[in-house]
């Protein structure tokens, strides 16, 4: 696989906004709380448990309340499978700009010349990319420790468990759905996300965000996790737009197949990234204006 193909790769991975930051200070080297909650209406239960796809070793083992949702749980859902090379090589495709056109076209020449200056001699490697891919492949840099990967995501971590128990395994989504989420931006939009990536790599902001983030998740401590969205929605229009496409619009379509799994008499356990799960129009919430009973599970 070339680079260019293994930065594409590698940038995918980072669609829930859960960003990770290679400074370990900030964020406790404990093992992990998350945020798991319980949904009920009438004979029916299912989990619902905010995972981060990028992780370290001393987030694990996950706490107790995990572990009986899992061991309840015939059915694990989760947004789709990272491990499925096939379908990753068949979606990246769409992360790259047809023919001949090059990332430069379609930027600002501040833009273009703003990623020149932090590139430097590595910038005639991004031409090929479209300008959100870019983005978050400059975000993935961030991640230079070794003690971070997705190989120990929870996603992966309960896609391997669930298929050595031989539980059901579905998926709410395809990579090439997630994908076109990410890169069905107008260009006026995708050098916005470039422009103020770059931006935010540069003055720390991106760094100092994400370690807020995840220090939130591995304490389990829901609301400052929806504060911390909150804010980022408010932050302009874009970052609106933005988190309402990933996060409320596909919240909808999620909490649809969630509960068909569920009227169908399984015993689910939904394993979706934490930004997913807080908040107004989050899944939950979107559960409980159906009828259903939500409860934290500490």
């Amino acid at each position: 696989m070339s680079p260019v193909w293994q930065t594409i790769r590698r940038s995918f991975v980072l669609l829930t906004f859960l960003w990770l930051s290679a400074a370990q200070a900030a964020v406790p080297d404990t093992p992990a709380k998350g945020v798991l909650f319980k949904a009920q209406s009438g004979d029916k239960t299912l989990y619902l448990f905010g995972s981060v796809h990028l992780a370290r070793e001393s987030f694990y083992p996950l706490p107790d309340s995990f572990e009986q949702a899992y061991r309840t749980a015939d059915t694990i859902v989760v947004e789709t499978d990272p491990s499925d090379t096939q379908a990753m090589m068949q979606a990246a495709p769409m992360m790259v700009y047809p023919g001949n056109e090059k990332l430069e076209q379609h930027l600002r020449p501040a833009t273009w010349k703003k990623l020149q200056q932090h590139t430097g001699g590595q910038t005639a490697g991004f031409q090929m990319m479209r300008a959100p891919v870019v983005a978050t492949a400059l975000i993935s840099q961030l991640f230079s420790s070794d003690q971070y990967s997705a190989a120990q995501g929870i996603d992966l971590f309960v896609i391997r468990r669930a298929r050595e128990d031989k539980k059901d395994l579905q998926q709410l989504e395809t990579m090439a759905f997630q994908i076109q989420q990410l890169v069905d931006l107008s260009d006026a939009e995708a050098d916005a996300m470039l422009s103020q990536t770059l931006d935010s790599v540069r003055d720390g902001s991106a760094k100092r965000e994400t370690e807020q983030l995840l220090t939130a998740w591995v304490r389990g401590d829901e609301q400052k996790l929806a504060q911390i969205f909150a804010a980022s929605a408010a932050r302009d229009a874009g970052s609106r737009k933005m988190l309402k496409r990933l996060l409320d619009d596909r919240n909808v379509t999620m909490t649809e197949k969630i509960e068909q799994l569920v009227q169908s008499g399984r015993q689910v356990l939904v394993v979706v990234g934490a930004g997913h799960l807080v908040g107004a129009r989050s899944i939950p919430d979107l559960l409980r204006q159906r009828g259903y009973r939500i409860t934290r599970v500490k």
